[in-house]
């Protein structure tokens, strides 16, 4: 079961990225961008099944490359990329942030 729960870590990574960057970005709006994310990009996955899409359709979402673990191999190669697209969106929202006009009292 701690397999099972690791493998969904890199999307979570992936994810916090976008949370970073999109409140280094507009802050008001960050849940709707966090959230919003999440949803779209499950939505696309769901549907894009349902509905018989092309294999490159369905892989935009990071939720496709998961591995069904126990039942498959852990896909080390894909969470990888998620977690390193993760910390580039994160160190970009904080290099952004960082830059903002914000004087300090």
């Amino acid at each position: 079961m701690l397999e099972t729960a690791a493998n969904t870590l890199p999307v979570a990574f992936l994810f916090l990225g976008v949370a970073i960057l999109g409140f280094a970005l507009v802050p008001r709006h960050t849940g709707a961008i966090a959230f919003g994310a999440v949803g779209a990009a499950y939505l696309w996955e769901e549907t894009g099944a349902v509905v018989k899409a092309p294999e490159w359709v369905l892989a935009i979402s990071p939720f496709h490359w998961l591995a069904l673990v126990p039942s498959e191999p852990f896909d080390a190669t894909a969470s990888v990329l998620m977690v390193a697209i993760g910390a580039l969106l994160a160190l970009a929202g904080a290099e952004l942030f960082r830059r903002r006009d914000i004087v300090p009292e």
